[in-house]
């Protein structure tokens, strides 16, 4: 995270506003346009919500693919590169991110970062969505 600009504080102190408290776990699923219309780009916006969670925080983002492989000619899901379907922007920009984990479920993964995404990514390759 870099040099925090205005917007970017402006929506880091929304965030604890509303209870987002450091140290939580945050789960967003959210349209990206608001916050692209207020100046944010998708990793300023990313960086606002790692800031309001602090380091012992967790961010969480769904990267569902939908990857049924065997039907509709789908390829096979692969963690490391096959992109999130339907879930915006934001989620896909999180997926990318450096330190960024990744569940293996091959049709509802998730992404996260922080304290707590090992835990919430290991082993959910067989898990009921």
């Amino acid at each position: 995270m870099g040099d925090e600009g205005d917007v970017q504080k402006v929506m880091r102190q929304e965030l604890l506003g509303i209870g987002v408290n450091a140290g939580a776990c945050l789960i967003v699923h959210c349209a990206f346009k608001p916050m692209r219309t207020a100046g944010l780009s998708p990793d300023e916006a990313i960086d606002a919500m790692l800031a309001a969670l602090g380091p012992d925080g967790t961010l969480m983002m769904p990267t569902f693919t939908y990857s049924y492989a065997g039907i509709w000619n789908v390829k096979p899901f692969n963690p490391a590169n096959t992109p999130g379907i339907d879930n915006g922007i934001l989620s896909e920009r999180f997926r990318l991110r450096p330190g960024t984990l990744r569940s293996a479920h091959p049709t509802y993964s998730v992404a996260a970062c922080g304290k707590d995404a090992g835990f919430l990514t290991a082993h959910r390759d067989h898990c009921s969505p």
